[in-house]
């Protein structure tokens, strides 16, 4: 992983694009990290993670019988807008 300031990255942005193809590259303000740029390819692998997460979760909601159906979601979605 590399570390970067944000000032650092905003003067070599393309640099940036070319390390994070190979590695994350987290930028820093003030010392403290608050962004990651990571290759196009990290991202795809962890969306399928978290698609897949999601998925072994919502299975395991049904399998166990603990959950509502589409109408009761939408009442609580439409309860909570209103409140």
């Amino acid at each position: 992983m590399i570390t970067m300031t944000s000032t650092e990255t905003r003067r070599t942005w393309g640099r940036v694009v070319e390390k994070a193809r190979k590695n994350p590259v987290v930028v820093e303000k003030d010392g403290r990290p608050v962004v990651a740029v990571i290759s196009y390819e990290d991202f795809e692998r962890f969306q399928e993670l978290e698609d897949r997460i999601w998925g072994e979760r919502a299975s395991a909601v049904r399998e166990k019988g603990d959950y509502i159906g589409t109408e009761e979601s939408m009442k609580l979605l439409q309860r909570g807008l209103e409140e």
